[in-house]
């Protein structure tokens, strides 16, 4: 039996926006250390790039130290961020932005 062990959401800011999607990339505990996040942030930039985004906007929570890191090793830095109140907790969203234009690191 296969089981999804991630997932990207695409959020579109409409027509002629000229930036691609907030991206959600979700690794679940099944995929924990196996590099799936990584792989999953990696192909939404890739898609970006090649679609010809300008800009990609990915939300998430304070919590997980090792999504940061992959966010912060493609690129994406660290916008915004706002209390909330989900799952039962009280949490830190995180809006994190990569230019496109930029030449890939």
């Amino acid at each position: 039996m296969s089981r999804a062990a991630g997932g990207v959401r695409d959020v579109r800011a409409g027509p002629g926006a000229g930036h691609g999607p907030a991206a959600a990339a979700a690794g679940g505990a099944s995929g924990s250390g196996l590099g799936i996040g990584d792989r999953l942030v990696g192909a939404v930039v890739e898609f970006a790039r090649g679609a010809g985004y300008r800009e990609l906007t990915l939300w998430t929570n304070d919590v997980p130290a090792a999504a940061r890191r992959i966010h912060q090793r493609h690129g994406f830095t660290l916008v915004d961020e706002k209390p909330h109140h989900s799952f039962g907790k009280d949490l830190v969203g995180q809006d994190w932005r990569l230019d496109l234009r930029a030449a890939p690191g």
